[in-house]
């Protein structure tokens, strides 16, 4: 049965006082039991010599809705009983709601609330007094009154009940005759039940009742609240249902225009920064798709997150004083064989400032970055913003969990990206009225981070601004992240601003791949125009917090200035966390006259050298450069001999990591590399392991050790 209810203070006035007046005019003043109704009933059936009257209050009307029975004087005698025992137990007003939930409409449709949404589509609260009127009668027989079959027959039911309303009396609760109405409405008009020109107006109005669809405007989430409030009737949600309508029409055009690539699902959640209130909540784009699994809820359902997770790894480099936006990056290949990401592009860019690394969301500097806040640290973060399944798998979580190696549902992404709009402060989002108590806060980053990742992410190139500048005047100021997983089956796109949250996820929730599919081109078009829609005009922006403070640093690394500085740029600095190294990079080194032997001190040869002042490129970007044969100012090889051990640069390990795990198989003669990266005049490395010599190899060159036992092993290695 269909039957939403309604409270008494919800239903249109009018409804009620023509129920009162055509059922039981005397409601209010008897106890359960019209004594005058029973007699003159009793009478008329007698003289009837059948039963043409059966006296039934509206209490009395309601214990046979609560405890049907058959129609025989014995069972009128109970329900007689049950309705003074009802009396006693309930005011009237509670009587009467209980009346009104039950009255019967036809078919499957139960309660004046249900048929006032259904027949005429608003809420019982909104009622015309016409429609009130013609919801009066047709619980009087719904088999004959069925609204859109039978509307004729109810037009002349209703203009009788509002006829007969507009000839009695308001204080005269019976029948007063046609004679005292008309006496009424002519020289007592302020004693009518209604106005006189308000049922002139009932009465000539048309009777446009019939059976439209049950509202759906958010499934997913009606499944979700009932399933967490299950002997509630009647949840009060932070919907806005102009906003709700609006997304989902959106969402269904959207896919319309994917349909010829594979990708047919969508699903978007809207947050309220302010208050945390969930605004609209769509999860899938057509709730009654059964081929595309329509019903999935998509803002619950956990995926691959892509780069989406990568903010929060930059906002602790910012908070671990690792890193600034100026701050230069390494974009290299990662030379080993355990894990070597790519970008998306599947090119590099050598070096990079920590901004544009976030904003063309490159791979490997994120992944570079991981490797120096520490990965467990990293998980340990994403437990604490709220990410379940993070939490569930942190045992079999790697270095690729910034790239998507692990599971999310876009609710906790939404959430995330809410608490960064908010000084880097999360809160459990509300989705009822009942959600207004908790006040449980969690603080994922600093204030001075999050308005530094709010900075950055505002300078990704938008898609929605190409048209020229005049089309941007409408489009809200935003900070926006774009996710794309490991074989295209998970497109996201995540905006905010001080305001709102919005957050998209595209694709499929069968879990099949598209070649078409990407967060900017599929999630962010959507993304942009829900967020005009929502935030047309705003052009507020996060206050700079008072912590954070703005320095000059040499361009070429981000560090502050040194001797070799040749260019300043701002940057962007938390006193006393971010890092305060004076920029070296450049050194100056004695080499032979023909500049193919460099020296050292001592080795330095009595004349025919030279001083030149050669940059300082870190190893893994010179062994990049080799491997791609990029040309780059070398430092000539180091003078054959001389007999001490290089200075300068420091060579680095790259393969195995410090502190990592490695399970082998046992019994399987498993063999680990061991790799590193040093100057280019460099020649030979010596490996040790636990303190022993292991190989001499070539520079550049790999090699492989098989561990003898489980345990602990130290790796070194001298040049």
């Amino acid at each position: 049965m269909w039957r939403f209810k309604s409270d008494l203070k919800d239903v249109s006035p009018q409804l009620v006082t023509t129920i009162i007046f055509k059922e039981d005019k005397l409601f209010y003043f008897h106890t359960g039991v019209n004594p005058l109704s029973i007699c003159r009933a009793i009478f008329s059936n007698i003289t009837s010599k059948k039963r043409v009257s059966g006296a039934s209050t509206i209490t009395m009307q309601v214990v046979r809705m609560l405890q049907p029975k058959n129609r025989t004087y014995f069972n009128k005698l109970i329900e007689i009983f049950r309705a003074v025992q009802l009396e006693f137990h309930y005011s009237k007003n509670e009587i009467l709601e209980m009346y009104l939930n039950h009255l019967p409409y036809g078919g499957n449709i139960e309660g004046c609330g249900t048929a006032s949404v259904i027949y005429f589509g608003v809420n019982p609260d909104k009622l015309s007094l016409a429609q009130a009127s013609a919801l009066s009668v047709i619980p009087q027989n719904p088999n004959k009154f069925r609204p859109g079959r039978y509307n004729d027959v109810i037009l002349q039911s209703r203009n009788k009940i509002l006829k007969s309303m507009e000839q009695s009396s308001s204080f005269i609760p019976f029948n007063t005759g046609k004679t005292v109405g008309r006496f009424i409405n002519k020289y007592l008009p302020f004693m009518s039940i209604f106005p006189r020109e308000e049922i002139k107006t009932a009465l000539s109005e048309d009777l446009t009742a019939y059976r439209r669809e049950i509202p759906k405007f958010a499934p997913q989430l009606a499944y979700r609240l009932n399933s967490r409030f299950p002997n509630q009737t009647k949840i009060q949600t932070k919907i806005s249902y102009r906003i709700q309508s609006t997304i989902a029409e959106l969402l269904q055009n959207h896919l319309t225009n994917h349909s010829d690539k594979n990708i047919n699902n969508a699903c978007a959640i809207v947050i309220d920064n302010r208050t945390k209130n969930v605004i609209a909540y769509a999860g899938s784009n057509d709730f009654f798709d059964k081929v595309h699994s329509g019903q999935v809820d998509g803002i619950r359902a956990v995926r691959s997150p892509g780069s989406t997770l990568k903010p929060l790894a930059y906002s602790m480099g910012f908070d671990m004083g690792i890193i600034t936006p100026k701050s230069r990056l390494l974009d290299v290949p990662i030379l080993n064989s355990e894990y070597s990401p790519e970008n998306f592009s599947s090119t590099f860019k050598g070096e990079v400032t920590t901004e544009d690394a976030l904003i063309h969301s490159l791979n490997v500097p994120a992944v570079r970055l991981l490797t120096q806040i520490g990965c467990e640290n990293f998980i340990n973060r994403l437990i604490k913003a709220g990410f379940k399944t993070v939490k569930k798998d942190r045992r079999i979580l790697g270095l690729s969990v910034i790239l998507g190696g692990c599971g999310v549902t876009l609710e906790e992404l939404a959430n995330m990206y809410s608490g960064i709009s908010t000084n880097g402060v999360m809160k459990n989002l509300r989705y009822t009225n009942n959600d207004d108590k908790d006040t449980t806060s969690t603080i994922i980053m600093s204030t001075e981070s999050a308005y530094l990742i709010s900075d950055i992410l505002s300078k990704s190139p938008r898609p929605d601004v190409l048209v020229g500048y005049l089309s941007v005047q409408d489009i809200p100021l935003i900070a926006w992240k774009t996710g794309t997983s490991y074989g295209r089956r998970d497109a996201w796109s995540i905006g905010y601003n001080p305001e709102y949250t919005v957050a998209v996820w595209a694709g499929n929730f069968s879990g099949a791949a598209s070649a078409d599919l990407t967060g900017s081109e599929v999630s962010t078009p959507l993304m942009f125009e829900i967020f005009r829609y929502i935030n047309k005009h705003n052009k507020t922006w996060f206050k700079k917090p008072e912590k954070l403070e703005t320095r000059y640093v040499d361009q070429q690394t981000g560090l502050l200035p040194g001797e070799f500085t040749s260019g300043l740029v701002q940057d962007y600095y938390i006193p006393l966390v971010s890092k305060v190294e004076t920029s070296d990079n450049f050194v100056n080194i004695n080499v032979s006259l023909d500049e193919k032997i460099s020296y050292c001190k001592d080795c330095l040869p009595d004349g025919n050298y030279k001083m030149k002042t050669y940059p300082k490129i870190h190893p893994d970007l010179q062994s990049y450069y080799e491997k791609y044969s990029i040309p780059y100012q070398q430092i000539p090889p180091h003078n054959p001999k001389c007999l001490r051990i290089a200075q300068g640069t420091p060579p680095v390990i790259s393969y195995p990591y410090n502190g990592q795990e490695y399970i082998l198989e046992k019994n399987n003669k498993q063999k680990i590399i061991l790799k590193c990266n040093t100057r280019n005049d460099i020649t030979d490395v010596y490996w040790f392991i636990n303190d022993k010599f292991f190989i001499k190899a070539p520079h550049g060159e790999s090699v492989f050790f098989t561990p003898e036992f489980p345990g602990n092993y130290k790796n070194q290695f001298k040049v």
